[in-house]
């Protein structure tokens, strides 16, 4: 388990990983101003011979609306992500909150936009609510 958790501490961004309660899920935090893909820890993990079954996301950003679709961006690194928003990130929208702290599954599509870019991560929103209150000195 060391080795995964070397190998996954060695991706760009990471702050540190250990392998989680479950063998097969890693723990992974990432520095406030990076973004690190589903697909290089799963390369990370498989290169090792292990397996992998998904990656969870805790971050903190800004939700907009647009029709019926969510999307969000970071605070810091300014990633876009979709969102599948689940009932309390739709409720803290519709009452006009918008900075958010929001924790979920994150996938990463395999297509591509018309122009062949690839399209943004997806977090499938399992919890959504404001971020703590950081105060002034």
């Amino acid at each position: 388990m060391k080795q995964i958790e070397a190998s996954l501490s060695r991706l760009e961004g990471v702050k540190s990983a250990k392998v989680g309660a479950k063998k097969s899920l890693y723990v992974v935090k990432v520095l406030e101003n990076k973004c690190l893909a589903p697909s290089k820890m799963k390369e990370a993990v498989e290169a090792g011979n292990f397996s992998f079954e998904g990656a969870e996301i805790e971050i903190v950003g800004t939700v907009a609306k647009n029709g019926d679709d969510y999307s969000f961006t970071a605070r810091a690194s300014e990633t876009k992500f979709t969102l599948k928003a689940n009932e309390d990130l739709k409720k803290l929208v519709a009452d006009g909150k918008t900075v958010l702290q929001i924790k979920g599954e994150l996938t990463e599509p395999e297509e591509k936009d018309k122009d062949g870019k690839k399209l943004p991560c997806v977090i499938d929103v399992s919890e959504a609510k404001e971020p703590p209150k950081v105060e002034k000195k």
